[in-house]
């Protein structure tokens, strides 16, 4: 099977944030480096580094065929048209309102809409015309990383000591709280807390464990359990399956078709052996029908793509070339002349 390095990463500037289409992959990080890969055939392509500093870390990246959209800490968004030629450029700039930027706890960019969450006020900014709205819901310390939002509903996993611990589904602009789902007491970790299409969650339990929730029926509908080592990441190819790796080095396919099995099916191993999960970071991952791309060590850490089509069995991790630096800061980067 098909895995290879995107990006060679920087020692000490891990990769916060991937956004993965069938026309590239791009990837920020948190120095504020962000590299963008336009697959040109099955197994090669180019990369070209759009911005190789920022003031912050990347919080979130997305892109269409006409600009790339980068959300720098908790401060503002920059939008690299493809207009932008490679001798440098000036991206567009938006800046989220300062009131917001106090005691920031999170903050989640999903495609052109970016939601700055603080225990004082949650901002929302709408990065197509540039509006930006302050909600009165405010993030109680109750609520913990990780989180997930999807533009309307916010996923949040709330701990406090002495009490049962919950997965709660809430929508800030309501001010509601649609779903309580409730954690047994001896359950000591939740990690890779998602959204997923119409009504799931999906969380991984103990690090190992991997359940899906339905919201609306509030049943667990899949506990799967199958690897070696803890989940470092997930992502969602489709409506039926779900990428995992763990740090073992183990990347694996779970299909959830067969509603009648609640262990789900894992379609495709793949022994990811150049790759390594020792220095502890956040590690990152976005997955299509037939892709795969997440954040691993490689040197300080890297980006990899695997692809899904390729035949059965082990894969080995074969290096491409990784892009060159340049000097361009935040007004550098640019565009290939064409990225379909």
């Amino acid at each position: 099977m098909s895995c290879r390095l995107l990006f060679e990463g920087l020692r000490g500037d891990p990769v916060s944030a991937i956004f993965l289409t069938s026309q590239g992959c791009c990837a920020g990080t948190l120095c504020g480096r962000v590299v963008a890969h336009f697959f040109e055939g099955l197994h090669s392509g180019r990369n070209l580094v759009i911005c190789s500093w920022s003031e912050d870390a990347v919080r979130g990246v997305w892109f269409t065929e006409h600009c790339i959209t980068v959300t720098v800490g908790d401060s503002l968004c920059r939008l690299y048209p493809r207009a932008l030629t490679a001798t440098g450029g000036v991206p567009q700039e938006m800046a989220f309102e300062k009131k917001a930027a106090a005691s920031v706890r999170f903050v989640l960019q999903r495609a052109n809409n970016v939601i700055v969450l603080s225990n004082g006020v949650t901002l929302v900014s709408d990065l197509r015309d540039g509006s930006q709205r302050s909600l009165g819901w405010k993030l109680q310390d109750r609520y913990t990383a990780p989180c997930d939002w999807n533009g309307a509903n916010l996923l949040l996993f709330s701990a406090v000591p002495d009490e049962q611990p919950s997965i709660q589904l809430l929508q800030p602009e309501q001010h509601q709280r649609l779903v309580v789902r409730d954690l047994p007491r001896r359950t000591r970790v939740v990690t890779q807390l998602k959204l997923w299409g119409d009504g799931r969650i999906v969380f991984v339990r103990e690090g190992r464990c991997i359940v899906v929730f339905d919201y609306k029926t509030n049943l667990d509908t899949h506990v799967i359990s199958g690897h070696r080592g803890d989940i470092v990441s997930i992502a969602f190819c489709d409506e039926h399956r779900i990428a995992a790796v763990s740090n073992d080095g183990t990347l694996k396919i779970w299909d959830i078709t067969n509603t009648k099995s609640r262990r789900g099916v894992c379609t495709k191993t793949v022994t990811l052996r150049q790759c390594s999960f020792d220095l502890g970071w956040s590690y990152h991952m976005a997955a299509t029908d037939s892709l795969v791309a997440f954040s691993a060590d490689e040197v300080g850490t890297g980006v990899f793509l695997v692809d899904l089509n390729g035949s059965q069995g082990t894969g080995s991790a074969t290096q491409v070339v990784p892009a060159a630096p340049n000097n361009h800061n935040h007004r550098g980067g640019g565009w290939p002349a064409n990225t379909r």
